[in-house]
């Protein structure tokens, strides 16, 4: 599947989420042409469901964790050919918002992404200032 195509198809999925600027298609970037589209789609589908209807208590599902005092948590996205992370932070309305998505390599020095959460922070701490300006910051 193309790139264009699948933002098309990821634009719905994600209205009741705020979205840091770029996430939409950071995600595309990484799924296009992978062959896996379809299965990331429907895993998405559902992980976002649980956090649309748990907020912050979605840590006590398996495939949810706190990462980090300054309120990152991830979302876990695997299936055969993937290994997805998506973090993501809340917004003062409690409404979720998708920061950074990547791919979580295996091996023991791989899995630390502590990278990751330092960018995820500075996205979050960037995206919590453009809110309370009332920019909106969807894609």
């Amino acid at each position: 599947m193309r790139r264009d195509d699948i933002i098309k198809q990821l634009d719905p999925i994600f209205a009741y989420f705020h979205l840091a600027s770029g996430f939409i298609s950071a995600l595309a970037d990484l799924i296009a042409g992978s062959g896996y589209e379809s299965a990331v789609f429907k895993l998405l589908l559902i992980r976002l469901r649980v956090l649309q209807v748990l907020g912050v208590e979605a840590v006590k599902q398996k495939e949810f964790e706190s990462l980090s005092g300054s309120g990152i948590f991830s979302m876990h996205l695997a299936g055969q050919g993937f290994n997805l992370r998506v973090l993501y932070g809340f917004m003062p309305d409690r409404r979720p918002i998708l920061l950074l998505p990547f791919f979580e390599r295996a091996g023991k020095k791989a899995t630390d992404y502590s990278d990751r959460i330092q960018e995820a922070e500075r996205i979050f701490k960037k995206e919590k200032e453009l809110h309370s300006d009332g920019s909106n910051s969807n894609e």
